[in-house]
């Protein structure tokens, strides 16, 4: 949530903070044990096969790489003052971030490996449990959940679709981050009335950059298709 005073903002300080956590969060265990495997470490908001997709993109904000976010951390004031294994906010205060949550089976073990995740670079991470999925996706709209989880399904296989959902223009509906950077608006604005080419996939590289460098999501995978022996698709 960008306009939480606590995970949001667009100051250096905050934006090395969210960047932090997508450094912590190691795709390859939620493969193996939020998805059993039935997934794909994600690099983009874009996924294959939809248009706009760049299979060249490989943004360093998305590695796997725990002691560069602490060194971002340290860097941004995010640091143990008092010893006791966890850090505190830039201005001293004691720091901690909730991630809201269903609970199923998948969600408890997302938790599991987030606070794992946090534990070992030193953030203090709380599980706000709400109990139905509709319930959490109205908070969310609202901006009242710091940050969560959720997937999505597009309507339409472009770019365009996933790119809408961190548009100005979204928020109060499917922008659950609450991201407004006019950059990104603008060349939003732009490529819903291009035609697909190289001109509009140049503005579409552009936002998903935009995308990994303010850290208003963490891409986590994209669901893998099921697939039988002979290689016929069961879903």
């Amino acid at each position: 949530n960008l306009d939480d005073p606590v995970v949001g903002g667009y100051t250096p300080d905050k934006i090395a903070f969210r960047r932090a956590l997508v450094l912590a969060h190691d795709r390859d265990q939620e493969v193996a044990i939020v998805r059993r495997g039935q997934a794909l470490p994600a690099q983009s908001p874009i996924p294959p096969g939809i248009i706009g997709f760049d299979p060249t993109f490989h943004a360093i904000e998305q590695e796997y790489n725990p002691a560069r976010a602490k060194a971002l951390l340290d860097m941004s004031g995010y640091v143990d003052r008092d010893g006791d294994g966890w850090r505190e906010a830039p201005d001293g205060s004691p720091f901690s971030f909730d991630h809201a949550s269903i609970p199923t089976l998948r969600e408890r073990q997302r938790n599991e490996l987030w606070k794992k995740s946090m534990d070992a670079i030193g953030l203090r991470v709380t599980f706000n449990k709400v109990e139905k999925l509709p319930e959490l996706r109205k908070q969310a709209q609202l901006g009242r959940v710091q940050s969560f989880s959720y997937g999505w399904i597009a309507d339409f296989p472009d770019g365009e679709n996933f790119l809408q959902l961190l548009w100005k223009g979204s928020i109060g509906q499917v922008n659950y981050a609450m991201f407004d950077h006019p950059e990104y608006n603008a060349l939003y604005e732009r490529i819903k009335r291009m035609p697909d080419g190289p001109a509009r996939n140049a503005l579409i590289d552009r936002m998903v950059r935009i995308i990994a460098v303010y850290s208003p999501w963490m891409v986590e995978t994209y669901k893998a298709p099921v697939v039988d022996e002979d290689g016929h698709l069961l879903g």
